[in-house]
């Protein structure tokens, strides 16, 4: 007796794995709403997009919550077990009445090349941040963006005087021009406070410990301590990516949140959006361990 050959029908790239060997279940509807939400999301066919370990790697063609990315991966996932079983919990979990379950987070893999430390022993989770310095796109970004407001304001304040050589003189006239001196003082204070919170941010390490019973959030310039944070781990409620729009660059920000009670607490800003990423799969794996 001939071999049964299996009929595949459906088109290439919204097809959910299980469907090339000519199985159907439940859940492989979902996959196919969710390659054609990809497809209204991006532009593109989900087979032109670039997949790890054949799972559809979207995250950097889109702009939407975390919550929805979460949702969308967990709709987009290879393996039957991992994906919501049925509609009616896929719709319970996109409408906030559910949350997603353990066996569901999404662990990313971690990025190359970065000088993150992760370490895990027994029950204690050890994250080193190094400073990022202009290690990023985004670090690089605000601290030249922030010096060429200053040096604009400095030129342009001093051409208005028309002292743009001899300093002294410049000064000079800044100083008796008192509406002139204060509008150029609270912009120039400003700016300056801007900058060095930007450089303070790009400088500092930080460092991250869980364990079942508190977490702590460390922060050290130049090997000083500047802030620590000590929390209740049975007070996490939430870890999750946060996103600044900017509305002069079409990228945005990403940096990490943990949500406890009644605090957020925020880290990650100016690393690239894999690596928070990464961090936020880590943690939230780790933490649904032995809850």
């Amino acid at each position: 007796m001939p071999n049964a050959i299996a009929t595949v029908v459906g088109t290439y790239g919204y097809m959910a794995p299980e469907q090339f060997r000519g199985q159907a279940v439940l859940s492989t509807d979902l996959y196919g709403l969710g390659t054609t939400l990809l497809f209204l999301l991006t532009g593109k066919s989900p087979a032109d997009l670039p997949h790890r370990q054949l799972k559809i790697d979207f995250h950097s063609y889109i702009r939407v919550s975390s919550e929805f990315a979460d949702w969308l991966e967990t709709m987009l996932e290879p393996v039957i077990e991992h994906r919501f079983s049925c509609a009616k919990d896929a719709l319970a979990t996109l409408q906030g009445e559910q949350a997603l379950s353990n066996s569901t987070v999404y662990r990313r893999p971690k990025p190359k090349y970065i000088p993150i430390t992760l370490t895990k022993r027994d029950e204690h989770l050890v994250i080193k941040i190094p400073p990022v310095w202009f290690r990023t796109k985004h670090s690089q970004f605000f601290t030249f963006l922030l010096l060429a407001v200053i040096l604009n304001i400095l030129y342009s304040k001093s051409s208005e005087l028309g002292y743009t050589i001899n300093a002294p003189e410049w000064l000079y006239g800044l100083f008796f021009n008192q509406s002139l001196f204060a509008l150029f003082f609270g912009i120039a204070v400003l700016s300056g406070m801007c900058l060095f919170g930007t450089l303070l941010i790009t400088a500092c390490r930080i460092d991250i410990e869980i364990d079942r019973d508190n977490f702590r959030l460390t922060w050290w310039l130049l090997d000083v301590c500047y802030e620590k944070i000590r929390e209740k781990t049975e007070n996490i409620n939430q870890v999750k990516l946060s996103s600044i729009d900017l509305p002069m660059n079409k990228n945005i920000i990403i940096d990490c949140v943990i949500r406890c009670r009644l605090r957020k607490y925020y880290f990650g800003t100016f690393l690239t959006q894999r690596e928070n990423e990464w961090l936020v799969g880590e943690i939230t794996a780790f933490l649904s361990e032995w809850r």
